[in-house]
């Protein structure tokens, strides 16, 4: 995971605090584990900030250590928390909207030129 993954609905909503950028970066692989350094990677935050608020975040419980591997510890989402499950649903619910707002401005122009064609007919 050489390269930054782009901002998600989570970060442009919420902004990218360093919280922000590492919980929407363990929801998008909700199933794997990661070590600091690959958040480091992914999220584009030094190694400081990293472990500090991986260290937050676990005592939050909203990650898990998964297992250690010679020093380094895994970490993955806790998907049994409830503040885990509250901010997928509201991804959730933010994503749709977005996606309902989209269709709508999409349906509108169309809208439009049949109202224009219908009103030509008259």
């Amino acid at each position: 995971m050489a390269s930054q993954l782009q901002d998600t609905i989570l970060v442009e909503v919420f902004g990218s605090s360093p919280e922000t950028r590492m919980i929407s970066f363990f929801m998008d692989f909700p199933l794997n584990d990661f070590m600091q350094k690959e958040v480091c990677e992914a999220t584009g935050l030094n190694p400081r900030t990293v472990s500090a608020r991986m260290s937050k975040l676990h005592e939050m419980e909203l990650l898990k250590e998964t297992r250690k591997v010679g020093k380094a510890t895994f970490y993955q989402l806790n998907g049994e928390s409830p503040v885990v499950r509250k901010i997928d649903d509201l991804v959730t619910t933010i994503s749709m909207s977005v996606a309902l707002g989209e269709l709508e401005a999409e349906a509108q122009p169309q809208e439009l030129v049949s109202e224009e064609t219908r009103s030509r007919n008259r």
